[in-house]
């Protein structure tokens, strides 16, 4: 699927009307890095149909019987907390669609889609950060991803530097680092 060519957008990035603000930041990011790595502009829209361009959202975004409906399976519940954070990449003969169960894993659709396509955020901070440019972007994916873990989580023994927690949680997003069901673990002290 040819996303760029010659620096011209092929397609736009439709979310449905009223977006989740999760889904709305995703769709926004999404669109500013494809602009970094290809240099066209890819105009945000709203659809309900969803079934053409660039869909992003979760479950019940769109008709289900039109990009949702992946590999002839649906999504499982998304309150159930082991199953919030899966998501489908899939490209089709009109677009591509980057689907969640929940929008827990909205944000994780988007940087794996990115991370196809050439992005790299090694470590935290702005210098570690890989934007390929490729004015003739195209890619070809067809998966449902659920994450291994269902608690992914690196730290310091005593947290960040405050300088660092807005670099070291970017880097964590970039990196689909997080928590679908949250584990506490460690000493307690009495």
């Amino acid at each position: 699927l040819q996303l760029a060519s010659n620096g011209v957008a092929q397609f736009s990035i439709v979310t449905k009307v009223n977006p989740a603000p999760e889904v709305l930041n995703a769709a926004l990011t999404l669109q500013q890095k494809l602009q970094q790595m290809t240099g066209a502009t890819f105009p945000l829209t709203t659809s309900s149909s969803g079934s053409a361009q660039i869909a992003i959202g979760v479950r019940d975004d769109f008709d289900r019987t039109s990009v949702w409906r992946f590999g002839g399976v649906y999504f499982g519940d998304p309150q159930d907390p082991l199953r919030g954070e899966d998501y489908a990449i899939s490209t089709h003969a009109a677009g591509i669609c980057l689907a969640a169960s929940s929008v827990k894993g909205i944000s994780h659709a988007v940087w794996d889609l990115l991370y196809q396509a050439g992005y790299r955020h090694f470590f935290p901070g702005q210098a570690w950060e890989i934007v390929p440019f490729n004015a003739n972007l195209s890619v070809q994916h067809s998966r449902l991803e659920r994450p291994s873990y269902h608690d992914r989580k690196l730290f310091f023994g005593f947290g960040a530097w405050p300088d660092l927690l807005a670099p070291w949680s970017t880097w964590q997003t970039r990196n689909r680092m997080g928590a679908g069901l949250p584990v506490v673990t460690g000493d307690v002290s009495v």
